[in-house]
């Protein structure tokens, strides 16, 4: 039979385990998510990212984490400095994007020219 105590520590340590696998499983998911981002990004730059931005899907913060593990801070921060390159990537897109437009607008003739010459041979 166990002795109480260590029946205690073992259920501790479960305990443990189970809070810092649900921290790792937040932060593969936030990696996933910006390996989606990123690579929607990529596309951007090369053409059309038809559905790209639907595997992107909407995230919901995961519940009930508590405080983060010491010994994963140091993947936290790699994530944190991650987004923030994303999240300027991604301002960076949309000032290009409306560059473009504008510039798109400009271009574009407000009204259809009529021929000025008419080539016919006589």
């Amino acid at each position: 039979m166990r002795r109480p105590d260590v029946v205690h520590l073992a259920e501790q340590d479960d305990d443990e385990r189970s809070w810092r696998a649900e921290w790792e499983a937040a932060l593969t998911l936030l990696d996933l998510d910006l390996d989606a981002a990123e690579a929607l990004l990529a596309a951007s730059r090369g053409g059309p990212t038809a559905g790209a931005v639907e595997a992107l899907g909407s995230w919901t913060p995961p519940a009930g984490l508590g405080r983060l593990p010491e010994s994963l801070q140091e993947r936290a921060e790699a994530v944190l400095a991650r987004q923030l390159r994303v999240i300027e990537d991604v301002a960076q897109a949309a000032v290009r994007s409306r560059q473009q437009l504008e510039l798109s607008r400009r271009m574009a003739p407000s009204q259809p020219t009529p021929p000025l010459f008419v080539d016919a041979a006589v």
